[in-house]
């Protein structure tokens, strides 16, 4: 009897040593100021060898926040989906935060700091995205921001210092190891970066106002840097191939320029002053 008891404890010992790991969704939720709204919703999984891993999701709402609003929505859509881990941190007044993830081991943070007001932050890492990493700050006043990702280990951020301004990086589906950087301290800027490919970068600063500035990348190690100091400054930046480099630097008011590199290892380097 002895033998047969000792036997079974280490059967037991071995499953639940053995076993798969099965830990749940986090959700970790701050609510300090006033009248401020919150919803997470975390669905599907089981954990294990067939199902993702769990989702973490985190929302404060700082004591001088009113009336702020964050969503996060993380989804395990199949198989090896999930272990994403979603932050957003408010303390201002009638800003929006969005977060949606329905892909595998992503990272987004949305912060709507003191002084922040009317702002909207949309990050989206759709079914088939991969280790992404998207990020944006806002302070300003009325703005807006997105960013979307459907590939693997690119990194995405958008910072916002001005009023009105509107940014949008878009990563698409079969994009690898993208960077795209928006930095906007002026007011009423527009910028868009889209890429379509591996290993690019491209950047856009835009410290003056009524600055638009448009980026598309589709190829590999193609890199791109915007710079807008002046007003009302028009840039847009084409780049399909390899190897391309490009920058626009436009520090005078009422200018424009379009750089269109169609092919591999071409240079070039705008100024306007």
């Amino acid at each position: 009897m002895r033998t047969i008891k000792s036997a079974l404890l280490v059967l037991a010992a071995y499953a639940v040593f053995n076993a798969p790991a099965f830990a749940e969704d986090t959700v970790i939720l701050d609510q300090l100021g006033t009248l401020d709204t919150a919803n997470i919703n975390q669905t599907g999984g089981f954990g294990g060898p067939l199902h993702g891993v769990f989702n973490h999701a985190t929302v404060t709402q700082d004591v001088d926040s009113f009336q702020e609003t964050a969503t996060i929505i993380q989804n395990d859509t199949g198989i090896h989906y999930g272990g994403n881990v979603a932050n957003v941190y408010q303390d201002g007044a009638g800003d929006t935060a969005n977060v949606t993830q329905n892909g595998r081991l992503g990272e987004a943070n949305i912060q709507q700091n003191a002084g922040s007001l009317l702002n909207t932050a949309e990050i989206n890492q759709l079914v088939g995205s991969n280790s992404e990493l998207a990020g944006i700050v806002q302070t300003g006043s009325q703005n807006g921001a997105l960013i979307n990702q459907q590939g693997s280990d690119n990194e995405g951020t958008i910072t916002q210092r001005g009023d009105n301004g509107v940014a949008e990086i878009d990563q698409a589906l079969g994009s690898m190891g993208n960077f795209a950087g928006i930095e906007q301290t002026g007011s009423t800027d527009n910028a868009l970066i889209a890429q379509t490919g591996v290993n690019n970068f491209g950047t856009v600063t835009q410290n003056g106002n009524n600055d638009t500035a448009r980026m598309q990348q589709t190829g590999s190690l193609n890199r791109s840097v915007i710079v807008q100091t002046g007003n009302t400054d028009n840039a847009t930046v084409t780049q399909i191939g390899m190897n391309n480099d490009a920058t626009v630097t436009q520090l005078a008011n009422n200018k424009t320029a379009n750089v269109n590199q169609i092919g591999n290892n071409h240079f070039a380097n705008v100024v306007q002053n």
